[in-house]
C-alpha cells in the first residue's frame, strides 16, 4: 500500500515520504497510530506541504540547539570544555535530522527535552535551569554506551 508519512518513522522516512508498505502494517499499525495516512491522487500537494512543514520545524529546532549551544559555551571554560568533547562524538545536525524531540518536565526554574534518537533505547536528556537569571543546561544520558 501507498501511504504518506504523517510523522517519523524510524526506518521508513520523515512527514510528507511517500512509501510503499505492507498492507496489514499501514492498515493495522501506521494508519491508526495517525504515523501515516493512505496516498490519494492528490498525495503529491499534500506531501509536499508535509515536507515543508516539516523542514519548516527541523530549521526552527536547529536555531533552538544552537542557542542552547550558545548559552553552554558561555557558561565558562569546564562548560565549554564539556561542550567541545561533547561535539568529537556527537553531530548536532544528525540529531536534528533523526531524533524526536519532546518535552519532558518543566517547572518556573527547571525544564527538560527528551532527545530519542533513531535507533537509541532511550532518550538523552537535555536538563536546563535557571541559575542567577541565566538558563544552564546539562546532558545527563548520551546516545552511545559508556566506557
Amino acid at each position: 500500500m501507498k501511504i504518506i508519512l504523517q510523522q517519523p518513522v524510524d526506518k521508513l522516512g520523515d512527514p510528507g515520504d511517500v512509501v510503499e508498505v505492507a498492507d496489514g502494517y499501514a492498515r493495522n499499525y501506521l494508519i491508526p497510530r495517525s504515523l501515516a495516512v493512505r496516498a490519494h491522487k492528490g498525495a503529491a500537494q499534500q506531501a509536499e506541504n508535509l515536507r515543508r512543514a516539516h523542514e519548516r520545524r527541523q530549521y526552527a529546532r536547529k536555531g533552538e540547539f544552537e542557542a542552547i549551544a550558545s548559552r553552554l559555551i558561555a557558561g565558562g571554560p569546564i562548560a565549554r570544555e564539556y561542550w567541545d568533547a561533547f561535539l568529537r562524538r556527537f553531530d548536532p545536525d544528525a540529531a536534528l535530522e533523526h531524533s524526536r524531540w519532546e518535552i519532558g518536565s518543566v517547572g518556573n526554574d527547571r525544564a527538560e527535552i527528551l532527545l530519542t534518537h533513531h535507533g537509541a533505547d532511550r532518550p538523552a536528556t537535555l536538563k536546563m535551569f535557571l541559575e542567577d537569571g541565566e538558563w544552564r543546561a546539562g546532558l545527563v544520558e548520551t546516545f552511545w554506551g559508556r566506557r
